[in-house]
This record gives C-alpha cells, structure tokens and sequence, in this order.
C-alpha cells in the first residue's frame, strides 16, 4: 500500500552501503531543469529540420531543371526556420547564464543568414 511519502530504495551496492531515499516530488529546481531540457531537445530538432531542408534545396539548386521543385520545397525551409524561431525564444527565456544566451542569440542569428541567402538564391 502506497503511503504517499518517501519509501526507502535498495541502490543495488552490496558493499553495505546505505539504502537511498527515493522522494514522489521532484524540488523546484528539478523541474526547471527538466522544462529546459525538454525545450532544449525541442529546439534542436527545429534547427535539424531546417538543416535538412537547408540541404534539400541546395541539392536542387545544382539543376537549372529543378527550378519548380525549389519552389515546392522552399515554403517547408520557411516553415522549418519560424518553428525553431517560436522554439528558440521559449528556450532564451528560460535561460540565464550569459554565456548559454549569447550562444543561442549567434545560432539563431545564422539561422535567420541562411534563410536569407538562400531566399535570395531562389528568387
């Protein structure tokens, strides 16, 4: 029967060592480092998405034949790059060291270059 509170966990050591306290809540800081993984993740996935289509078009660039291709695929890149966008900002704002929101500034920085030069090489 479950109490609700804190049960005691064998840690598996068979050296004597003391069984550990497994707690049913998780503290504050537990659960922000969890929201910031999880939108961390998210965000990465964004910017592999727009890496891929990035790429998708650079291959059909190489052929003048695949002018109306680029064209079909360019809206998904668009997409791709205002998804990580929306990702990218819940993520700044959950961040707090200098440092991480510099890094990410310059990531989302050469996201926003790349869409505009390829933009332009498409016409």
């Amino acid at each position: 029967m479950d109490s609700g509170g804190d049960e005691v966990k064998d840690s598996g050591d068979r050296d004597g060592a003391c069984p550990r306290m497994l707690s049913k809540q998780l503290d504050q800081v537990g659960i922000l480092c969890e929201k910031l993984c999880r939108i961390k993740n998210e965000r990465l996935c964004y910017l592999s998405t727009v890496s891929v289509r990035r790429n998708e078009i650079d291959v059909l660039l190489l052929s003048e034949e695949n002018v109306q291709l680029v064209k079909k695929t360019l809206p998904s890149f668009l997409a791709a790059v205002e998804l990580f966008k929306q990702s990218h900002l819940a993520y700044l704002l959950n961040l707090q060291d200098e440092i991480s929101i510099k890094r990410c500034q310059e990531q989302l920085n050469s996201v926003f270059t790349c869409k505009r030069l390829l933009s332009k090489r498409v016409g």
